[in-house]
Protein backbone atom coordinates (compact mmCIF):
# COMPACT_ATOMS: atom_id res chain seq x y z
CA UNK A 1 0.00 0.00 0.00
CA UNK A 2 2.79 2.31 1.03
CA UNK A 3 4.85 1.57 -2.41
CA UNK A 4 1.41 2.68 -4.48
CA UNK A 5 1.33 5.70 -2.37
CA UNK A 6 4.20 6.53 -3.32
CA UNK A 7 3.92 5.98 -6.95
CA UNK A 8 0.96 8.43 -6.82
CA UNK A 9 3.00 11.08 -4.85
CA UNK A 10 5.84 10.73 -7.63
CA UNK A 11 3.20 11.28 -10.36
CA UNK A 12 1.58 14.50 -8.65
CA UNK A 13 5.26 15.87 -8.03
CA UNK A 14 5.88 15.33 -11.93
CA UNK A 15 2.54 16.48 -12.86
CA UNK A 16 3.01 20.00 -10.50
CA UNK A 17 6.75 20.80 -12.42
CA UNK A 18 5.48 20.59 -15.36
CA UNK A 19 2.18 22.99 -14.68
CA UNK A 20 4.79 25.62 -13.13
CA UNK A 21 6.76 25.02 -16.05
CA UNK A 22 4.10 25.90 -18.27
CA UNK A 23 3.13 28.86 -15.87
CA UNK A 24 6.67 30.60 -15.75
CA UNK A 25 7.09 30.64 -18.94
CA UNK A 26 7.56 34.19 -20.49
CA UNK A 27 8.60 33.77 -24.25
CA UNK A 28 7.72 36.38 -26.89
CA UNK A 29 3.93 35.25 -28.20
CA UNK A 30 3.23 36.03 -31.88
CA UNK A 31 -0.40 38.48 -32.11
CA UNK A 32 -1.97 37.39 -35.24
CA UNK A 33 -3.38 41.42 -36.23
CA UNK A 34 -5.16 40.67 -39.07
CA UNK A 35 -7.64 38.49 -36.48
CA UNK A 36 -7.89 41.31 -33.92
CA UNK A 37 -8.56 44.30 -36.52
CA UNK A 38 -12.00 44.34 -38.00
CA UNK A 39 -13.59 46.22 -40.32
CA UNK A 40 -17.54 46.20 -40.29
CA UNK A 41 -17.47 45.94 -44.51
CA UNK A 42 -15.85 43.32 -46.98
CA UNK A 43 -17.01 45.23 -49.98
CA UNK A 44 -19.49 48.11 -51.37
CA UNK A 45 -21.70 48.60 -54.02
CA UNK A 46 -22.74 52.06 -54.12
CA UNK A 47 -24.46 54.57 -56.65
CA UNK A 48 -23.36 57.85 -57.68
CA UNK A 49 -23.39 60.26 -54.59
CA UNK A 50 -24.05 57.96 -51.95
CA UNK A 51 -22.05 57.76 -48.37
CA UNK A 52 -21.35 54.75 -46.22
CA UNK A 53 -19.72 54.58 -42.97
CA UNK A 54 -17.17 52.10 -42.00
CA UNK A 55 -15.91 51.51 -39.17
CA UNK A 56 -12.67 49.43 -37.77
CA UNK A 57 -12.51 48.07 -34.24
CA UNK A 58 -10.90 48.65 -31.71
CA UNK A 59 -12.20 51.66 -31.90
CA UNK A 60 -10.20 52.98 -29.34
CA UNK A 61 -7.13 52.21 -32.22
CA UNK A 62 -6.29 54.86 -34.46
CA UNK A 63 -6.47 54.10 -38.19
CA UNK A 64 -5.14 55.76 -41.33
CA UNK A 65 -8.13 55.50 -44.31
CA UNK A 66 -7.23 56.60 -47.83
CA UNK A 67 -8.56 55.78 -51.37
CA UNK A 68 -7.01 54.19 -54.19
CA UNK A 69 -8.84 56.76 -56.46
CA UNK A 70 -10.37 59.66 -55.35
CA UNK A 71 -12.55 60.47 -58.78
CA UNK A 72 -14.21 57.35 -58.03
CA UNK A 73 -15.35 57.61 -53.75
CA UNK A 74 -13.65 59.35 -51.21
CA UNK A 75 -13.25 58.50 -47.47
CA UNK A 76 -12.27 61.18 -44.56
CA UNK A 77 -10.31 60.59 -41.27
CA UNK A 78 -13.15 58.76 -39.62
CA UNK A 79 -14.14 56.63 -42.66
CA UNK A 80 -17.32 57.91 -44.35
CA UNK A 81 -16.94 56.51 -47.56
CA UNK A 82 -18.65 59.05 -50.55
CA UNK A 83 -19.29 57.69 -54.04
CA UNK A 84 -17.73 60.06 -56.36
CA UNK A 85 -18.11 58.85 -59.82
CA UNK A 86 -18.48 55.63 -61.83
CA UNK A 87 -15.99 52.84 -61.41
CA UNK A 88 -13.93 50.75 -59.01
CA UNK A 89 -11.78 51.03 -56.30
CA UNK A 90 -10.62 50.15 -53.17
CA UNK A 91 -10.57 51.73 -49.74
CA UNK A 92 -7.29 50.88 -47.77
CA UNK A 93 -7.17 50.98 -43.89
CA UNK A 94 -3.85 50.79 -42.34
CA UNK A 95 -2.21 50.68 -38.63
CA UNK A 96 0.94 50.58 -38.56
CA UNK A 97 2.46 47.20 -40.08
CA UNK A 98 -1.36 46.01 -40.78
CA UNK A 99 -3.13 46.68 -43.96
CA UNK A 100 -6.58 45.72 -44.85
CA UNK A 101 -8.69 46.50 -48.07
CA UNK A 102 -12.37 47.83 -49.09
CA UNK A 103 -13.36 47.13 -52.40
CA UNK A 104 -16.05 49.77 -53.58
CA UNK A 105 -18.20 49.73 -57.01
CA UNK A 106 -19.77 52.57 -57.81
CA UNK A 107 -22.55 52.56 -60.89
CA UNK A 108 -25.61 54.87 -61.81
CA UNK A 109 -29.11 53.49 -60.96
CA UNK A 110 -30.79 52.01 -63.72
CA UNK A 111 -33.69 49.73 -64.32
CA UNK A 112 -33.68 45.86 -63.34
CA UNK A 113 -35.67 44.99 -66.82
CA UNK A 114 -37.34 46.39 -69.96
CA UNK A 115 -40.04 44.36 -72.06
CA UNK A 116 -41.74 46.20 -75.17
CA UNK A 117 -44.95 44.10 -75.88
CA UNK A 118 -46.70 44.47 -79.36
CA UNK A 119 -50.16 45.00 -79.80
CA UNK A 120 -52.74 45.91 -82.29
CA UNK A 121 -51.11 49.49 -83.84
CA UNK A 122 -49.34 49.69 -80.45
CA UNK A 123 -46.62 48.76 -77.90
CA UNK A 124 -46.51 48.59 -74.50
CA UNK A 125 -43.27 49.66 -72.84
CA UNK A 126 -43.21 47.88 -69.12
CA UNK A 127 -40.12 49.37 -67.19
CA UNK A 128 -38.92 47.54 -63.68
CA UNK A 129 -37.31 49.46 -61.38
CA UNK A 130 -35.98 48.16 -58.05
CA UNK A 131 -33.94 51.22 -56.67
CA UNK A 132 -34.84 54.16 -55.31
CA UNK A 133 -32.59 56.36 -56.85
CA UNK A 134 -33.74 57.07 -60.22
CA UNK A 135 -35.74 60.62 -60.80
CA UNK A 136 -36.85 60.59 -63.93
CA UNK A 137 -37.03 58.05 -66.86
CA UNK A 138 -36.67 58.81 -70.78
CA UNK A 139 -38.33 56.56 -73.40
CA UNK A 140 -37.23 57.37 -76.93
CA UNK A 141 -39.12 55.51 -80.16
CA UNK A 142 -35.77 55.18 -82.22
CA UNK A 143 -38.01 55.18 -86.00
CA UNK A 144 -39.51 58.62 -85.64
CA UNK A 145 -37.13 60.14 -82.21
CA UNK A 146 -40.69 60.74 -80.49
CA UNK A 147 -40.04 60.39 -76.73
CA UNK A 148 -41.83 59.95 -73.57
CA UNK A 149 -39.81 61.28 -70.11
CA UNK A 150 -42.05 60.22 -67.02
CA UNK A 151 -40.79 61.68 -63.58
CA UNK A 152 -40.25 58.63 -61.02
CA UNK A 153 -39.50 60.91 -57.80
CA UNK A 154 -37.35 57.84 -56.52
CA UNK A 155 -39.99 55.24 -56.73
CA UNK A 156 -39.64 51.61 -57.45
CA UNK A 157 -42.09 49.53 -59.47
CA UNK A 158 -43.44 48.98 -62.71
CA UNK A 159 -43.65 51.45 -64.90
CA UNK A 160 -45.93 51.71 -68.36
CA UNK A 161 -45.14 53.35 -71.77
CA UNK A 162 -48.12 53.30 -74.77
CA UNK A 163 -46.47 54.10 -78.27
CA UNK A 164 -49.95 54.67 -79.92
CA UNK A 165 -51.25 54.69 -83.83
CA UNK A 166 -48.16 52.43 -85.46
CA UNK A 167 -47.88 51.07 -88.67
CA UNK A 168 -48.56 47.46 -88.64
CA UNK A 169 -45.74 44.54 -90.04
CA UNK A 170 -42.82 47.12 -88.91
CA UNK A 171 -40.19 46.67 -86.26
CA UNK A 172 -40.59 49.61 -83.65
CA UNK A 173 -37.14 50.22 -81.84
CA UNK A 174 -36.54 51.74 -78.19
CA UNK A 175 -34.14 53.06 -76.23
CA UNK A 176 -34.77 53.19 -72.54
CA UNK A 177 -32.38 55.28 -69.59
CA UNK A 178 -32.76 56.62 -66.52
CA UNK A 179 -31.60 59.71 -64.94
CA UNK A 180 -30.50 60.16 -61.56
CA UNK A 181 -31.02 63.51 -59.43
CA UNK A 182 -27.65 64.85 -60.30
CA UNK A 183 -28.86 64.33 -64.06
CA UNK A 184 -26.73 61.40 -64.64
CA UNK A 185 -27.71 59.20 -67.53
CA UNK A 186 -27.39 55.48 -67.72
CA UNK A 187 -26.30 53.02 -69.68
CA UNK A 188 -29.27 53.03 -72.32
CA UNK A 189 -31.09 49.41 -72.78
CA UNK A 190 -32.66 48.59 -76.42
CA UNK A 191 -35.35 46.98 -76.77
CA UNK A 192 -37.83 45.92 -80.12
CA UNK A 193 -41.49 45.06 -80.69
CA UNK A 194 -42.94 44.13 -84.22
CA UNK A 195 -46.42 45.77 -84.56
CA UNK A 196 -49.66 43.94 -85.96
CA UNK A 197 -53.17 45.32 -87.25
CA UNK A 198 -56.16 44.68 -89.33
CA UNK A 199 -54.16 43.07 -92.19
CA UNK A 200 -52.41 40.27 -89.59
CA UNK A 201 -55.73 39.76 -87.94
CA UNK A 202 -57.65 38.73 -90.87
CA UNK A 203 -54.97 35.53 -91.09
CA UNK A 204 -55.84 34.29 -87.59
CA UNK A 205 -58.06 31.18 -87.04
CA UNK A 206 -60.57 31.02 -84.17
CA UNK A 207 -59.77 29.07 -81.13
CA UNK A 208 -61.78 27.25 -78.44
CA UNK A 209 -61.79 27.88 -74.86
CA UNK A 210 -61.75 24.09 -72.90
CA UNK A 211 -61.64 25.92 -69.35
CA UNK A 212 -61.41 29.27 -67.95
CA UNK A 213 -59.87 29.57 -64.60
CA UNK A 214 -60.30 32.87 -62.04
CA UNK A 215 -57.88 33.11 -58.78
CA UNK A 216 -57.83 36.77 -57.67
CA UNK A 217 -57.64 38.91 -59.78
CA UNK A 218 -56.27 37.05 -62.32
CA UNK A 219 -57.65 34.13 -65.54
CA UNK A 220 -56.46 31.44 -66.79
CA UNK A 221 -57.47 30.17 -70.09
CA UNK A 222 -56.99 26.89 -71.16
CA UNK A 223 -57.33 26.33 -75.00
CA UNK A 224 -58.98 23.07 -76.34
CA UNK A 225 -57.39 23.01 -80.03
CA UNK A 226 -54.38 24.51 -81.46
CA UNK A 227 -55.59 25.72 -85.13
CA UNK A 228 -53.36 28.58 -85.30
CA UNK A 229 -52.45 31.92 -83.97
CA UNK A 230 -55.23 34.17 -82.57
CA UNK A 231 -56.15 37.58 -80.73
CA UNK A 232 -57.63 37.53 -77.17
CA UNK A 233 -60.03 41.01 -76.83
CA UNK A 234 -60.96 41.40 -72.66
CA UNK A 235 -61.17 44.60 -70.15
CA UNK A 236 -59.13 44.60 -67.39
CA UNK A 237 -60.25 45.73 -63.40
CA UNK A 238 -60.63 49.36 -64.92
CA UNK A 239 -62.43 48.97 -67.55
CA UNK A 240 -59.74 49.31 -70.45
CA UNK A 241 -59.69 47.35 -73.32
CA UNK A 242 -56.60 44.69 -73.52
CA UNK A 243 -55.53 42.75 -76.35
CA UNK A 244 -53.42 39.99 -75.99
CA UNK A 245 -51.97 38.02 -79.39
CA UNK A 246 -51.90 34.52 -78.77
CA UNK A 247 -49.47 32.13 -80.33
CA UNK A 248 -50.40 29.05 -82.28
CA UNK A 249 -48.06 27.01 -79.75
CA UNK A 250 -49.62 28.87 -76.55
CA UNK A 251 -51.62 26.03 -74.19
CA UNK A 252 -52.44 28.62 -71.74
CA UNK A 253 -52.95 31.91 -71.37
Amino acid sequence: MSKYVSKLSKVGISLFAVFCMMACHTGEIDHNYENMVYVNQNSLNLFFGDTEQLTASPTESTFEWTSEDPSVATVNNEGLVTATGVGNTQIIITQGEWTQTVDVTVSLPTSKEVLARAGNKRVLIEVTIDNEKVQKMNVVCNNNDSSIEEDVNYKSGVFKFYYDDLEENKKYDFTVTCIDRYGNQSKPINVSANVYGEAFQSTLSNRTVEVATRFGNGLVVKWKDKPGSCVLNYKDEEGKEVTKYITSGETNS
